[in-house]
């Protein structure tokens, strides 16, 4: 599990990359990704757009005690 940038992430597209990971809530502890609250979200994208409409989505419904944008976490 690594934390990466959105710029990280373009750059994985850039390279023919696919990502692979999850955002969560930007406030949320380690503890409640997996286990807890189970508060990670799984993500798959094929492409850039993919990964921005789904961390987009995220955002918008993210309560506000769990953070002010997404932190994004790769699995690879």
């Amino acid at each position: 599990m690594k934390k990466l940038s959105i710029a990280q992430v373009r750059a994985l597209f850039k390279k023919g990359e696919k990502f692979k990971g999850f955002v969560v809530g930007n406030k949320v502890h380690s503890f409640h990704f997996f286990g807890g609250w189970r508060l990670a979200s799984e993500v798959r994208a094929d492409t850039l757009e993919e990964f921005i409409k789904h961390k987009n989505a995220f955002e918008f419904y993210l309560e506000p005690e769990l953070g002010n944008r997404a932190a994004i976490y790769s699995t690879k």
